[in-house]
């Protein structure tokens, strides 16, 4: 079993190392720049979010992250990797996803298009598809995911009776469901149980860039709803007594973590 989070894929954007002086130690130490703020902001969440799961998730899983768009160095100096015992890399090139923002850009595609959803304009599809690689995974029979800006608010004892659950089960899937401006119910991926399978992979990988899917979000998770059913991901949440407490911060995750370590990670680490 392993707990997942995938960084530096949202949006790309030029890296380079800098070395400077730590003001609280006279140390030189290693920076990590970038021309947007937005990779940078996703390997803090990333650390965030990984030192709080080493602190308060259970013993025995192994945590793992699931990076594109990050070199090695830079991973070191936003000391992600510190609090993860797997990294694996996807190649910004192996990702791929159709976005469709028309009903006349679908119709010349012969793609679905929703009747009463209103499509979002996002544009970065290639980086939120990086979460179906988690599916190549076969190594392991289990895998909870979080978003990097998602706080895991509950206990080793929660985390743990969940996955046992869903495994006796049988479950191949679970996340959260929602129906916000779709007209149909969906899923929110923000936090998710899964059993990997090369063929499933395979699956949402093909459906991914090739554009077979209804779009809403235009991310990864419209791959999701056309192979699993959010009908029967709802039913599951009820037996189950919902996901473990977490809470899904976003953008304001880390001026919030600022004022209340929300996460149980190392305030140091901000």
């Amino acid at each position: 079993l392993a707990s997942v989070v995938s960084s530096g894929c949202r949006r790309s954007g030029r890296q380079k190392l800098k070395n400077v002086t730590d003001p609280r130690t006279g140390r030189t130490v290693v920076r990590v720049v970038v021309d947007r703020a937005e990779p940078l902001r996703m390997l803090k969440l990333a650390t965030i979010l990984g030192s709080g799961l080493a602190r308060r998730g259970p013993k025995g899983f192994e945590r793992i992250l699931l990076s594109s768009g990050f070199s090695d160095d830079a991973l070191r100096a936003a000391r992600v990797t510190s609090f993860f015992d797997v990294t694996y890399t996807v190649p910004r090139d192996m990702l791929a996803f159709a976005h469709v923002h028309s009903e006349a850009q679908a119709r010349e595609a012969e793609r679905v298009w929703p009747v009463k959803a209103k499509v979002q304009s996002r544009l970065d599809g290639n980086c939120t598809s990086l979460k179906l690689w988690l599916w190549a995974l076969a190594q392991y029979r289990a895998i909870v995911y979080f978003d990097a800006d998602v706080c895991f608010k509950g206990s080793a004892e929660q985390l743990t009776t969940f996955v046992t659950r869903l495994s006796r089960a049988g479950a191949p899937f679970l996340a959260d469901v929602e129906r916000n401006g779709r007209g149909y119910l969906g899923f929110n991926s923000h936090m998710m149980y899964l059993r990997p399978s090369q063929m499933l992979f395979e699956i949402l990988r093909s459906k991914a860039a090739l554009g077979d899917f209804v779009p809403f979000t235009n991310g990864e998770q419209d791959v999701i709803e056309t192979v699993f059913s959010p009908h029967a991901g709802e039913r599951l949440l009820k037996e189950v007594g919902g996901l473990p407490p977490n809470l899904h911060v976003g953008n304001k995750m880390v001026r919030k973590f600022k004022k209340d370590p929300i996460c149980g990670a190392d305030v140091a680490l901000v």
